[in-house]
C-alpha cells in the first residue's frame, strides 16, 4: 500500500527531483557511457593539446618527454581539433522530448526492481499535473504508460487508479461512453483486492458510474450503481460514501417521479452527515438539502426556500462561492 505520509513525501520529492533534471543533455550523456570513461577521454585530449608545448618540463617526479619536430607539428594541428570535439561532446546542447526521457527512465528496469514501481507512481503524478493544466493528450499517454507498468508489476489497485485517471480525463473531454467503460474496468480491478482501501475506491468508481448513467438517462443502471455503492460503503463504515450514494438514489427516484422515496433518501443522507464537522460531510449535507429543496419546490415552496437557504449557509461556510450562488438563486426563484 502507498497510503503512508512517508511514502507521499518521498513521492513528492521524487517528482521534484525529476522536474529539476535538465532537459538538455550532452552527446556523452546520451551515449550512456560511464562518467569515469569521460574523464579519461578529456585527460587524453588535454595531453594531446599541450604535449607539443610542454616537452622537457618536469612536474614533480614526472618528466614530460620532448617530441620530435614532425610529431610536435602534427599534434599542434590535430590536438586542438580533438580537444574541441571532445569538449563539444560534453556540452549539454541536445534536447530530448519529455516522452522520450520518461520512456528511457523506465524501459529497461527489471520488474523486481523497486525503481520500476517508483517510476510508475511518478508517471501517475505527472499525468495528474498534465490533466490539471489542460494537456489532455499528454495526460492520456502518461496514464496509459503508468497503467502498463502497473499491469507488468501485477499491481491491480494501482492499475485501477491509472484507469480512474483515464476515466476522469474522458469525462473532461466529453467522452462519456469511454469514461463509463473505463470506470467499469477500474471497478473490476478494485474488486480483485480485499482490503478497506479497495472497497472505498470501488464505492467511488460506482458513484461515477451512477452519475454517468443518470446523465445519459439510464435511470435503472444509475439506481443499481448507487445501490451497490451504498451497500459497500455501509459495510466498510464510510458514512460519507453512504450519504453520497443515498443522494444519488434520491436523484434517480426524483427523476422517476417517486417523491416519497426520493425524500426518504435525501433525509437519510442528511442525517448521516449533518452532525459531523468534516468539510466533505458539510458538502454532502448541503447537497442533500439542495435535493430536498428541488423536490419540494412545487408542492411546498416555503419549505423548499428554507432548504435552499440552509444549503447556501453551508456552502458559504466552506467557501464554495459558486454553489452558494446557485443555492441562493434557487431560493429566490422558488415563487416564480
Amino acid at each position: 500500500m502507498r497510503t503512508g505520509r512517508m511514502y507521499i513525501v518521498w513521492a513528492e520529492t521524487e517528482v521534484q527531483d525529476s522536474m529539476n533534471k535538465p532537459s538538455h543533455h550532452s552527446l556523452f550523456q546520451m551515449s550512456g557511457l560511464p562518467e569515469t570513461f569521460g574523464v579519461v577521454l578529456l585527460t587524453v585530449g588535454l595531453v594531446l593539446l599541450l604535449s607539443p608545448y610542454l616537452g622537457g618540463y618536469e612536474v614533480g617526479d614526472l618528466s614530460i618527454p620532448e617530441l620530435d619536430a614532425a610529431t610536435a607539428r602534427i599534434l599542434k594541428i590535430i590536438g586542438p581539433v580533438i580537444f574541441l570535439v571532445l569538449i563539444f561532446a560534453f556540452v549539454p546542447i541536445w534536447k530530448r522530448s519529455e516522452e522520450r526521457m520518461q520512456a528511457e527512465e523506465t524501459a529497461w528496469l527489471p520488474r523486481s526492481d523497486e525503481r520500476f514501481d517508483r517510476a510508475a507512481y511518478r508517471l501517475m503524478l505527472d499525468a495528474s499535473q498534465l490533466l490539471e493544466t489542460g494537456q489532455a493528450d499528454k495526460a492520456r499517454s502518461t496514464y496509459e504508460r503508468a497503467r502498463t507498468l502497473y499491469w507488468q508489476l501485477g499491481d491491480h489497485r494501482w492499475e485501477a487508479n491509472a484507469l480512474w485517471g483515464l476515466g476522469e480525463l474522458e469525462l473532461r473531454v466529453g467522452s462519456e461512453e469511454k469514461a463509463r467503460s473505463t470506470f467499469e474496468e477500474a471497478r473490476r480491478l478494485y474488486q480483485l483486492g480485499d482490503d478497506h482501501g479497495d472497497r472505498v475506491a470501488e464505492v467511488s468508481a460506482l458513484m461515477h458510474l451512477g452519475e454517468l448513467a443518470l446523465r445519459l438517462g439510464r435511470n435503472d443502471q444509475a439506481w443499481v450503481s448507487f445501490k451497490d455503492a451504498r451497500s459497500i460503503a455501509k459495510k466498510v463504515e464510510r458514512r460519507d460514501g453512504e450519504a453520497s450514494a443515498l443522494i444519488g438514489l434520491g436523484n434517480v427516484e426524483q427523476r422517476r417521479g417517486r417523491i416519497q422515496d426520493a425524500r426518504a433518501a435525501y433525509e437519510e443522507a442528511y442525517s448521516l452527515v449533518a452532525a459531523r464537522r468534516l468539510p466533505a460531510d458539510t458538502q454532502l449535507a448541503a447537497n442533500a438539502l439542495m435535493g430536498l429543496g428541488r423536490l419540494e419546490k412545487k408542492s411546498a415552496p416555503d419549505a423548499a426556500k428554507e432548504y435552499f437557504d440552509r444549503a447556501a449557509e453551508l456552502y458559504e461556510s466552506l467557501g464554495a462561492t459558486e454553489q452558494e450562488r446557485l443555492a441562493r438563486n434557487e431560493a429566490e426563484r422558488v415563487n416564480e
